[in-house]
């Protein structure tokens, strides 16, 4: 039995799933810049479960989410940072300076979890 019964049916279905992830990976980029952990890995569970591919995405999550952190004092959370550069394919220069302007200059992580970052953004 076919699932659309109309060539119109199928293409509002597609469009309909697309401005779905549009709204998403709209939802991510505010979450990411303000939300809490939990809510940002409800917003990426949300995401890949709707089949977002992050690379036709625009907004770079990893460096709104260090940028996040120029007027916060809790340490970033490294499975955060870990779901975003899994997702995200790359890690933007910019990124990595709002890293270093943001969370490394002002000492708010410890060594060793400094070291951990590091080394997932460096690679």
């Amino acid at each position: 039995m076919l699932k659309y019964k109309s060539l119109n049916d199928f293409l509002d279905d597609k469009k309909r799933k697309e401005q779905h992830r549009k709204r998403l990976a709209d939802k991510l980029f505010h979450t990411v810049r303000s939300g809490s952990d939990t809510e940002i890995q409800s917003v990426i569970k949300e995401c890949s479960e709707s089949g977002l591919d992050f690379k036709d995405v625009k907004h770079d999550y990893l460096l709104e989410y260090f940028d996040s952190f120029h007027n916060r004092f809790t340490p970033p959370s490294i499975p955060i940072i870990k779901l975003l550069i899994s997702y995200q394919n790359n890690i933007s220069h910019k990124a990595k300076l709002a890293f270093c302007r943001n969370v490394y200059y002002r000492g708010i992580l410890k060594e060793e979890e400094l070291y951990e970052i590091s080394e997932l953004i460096i690679k």
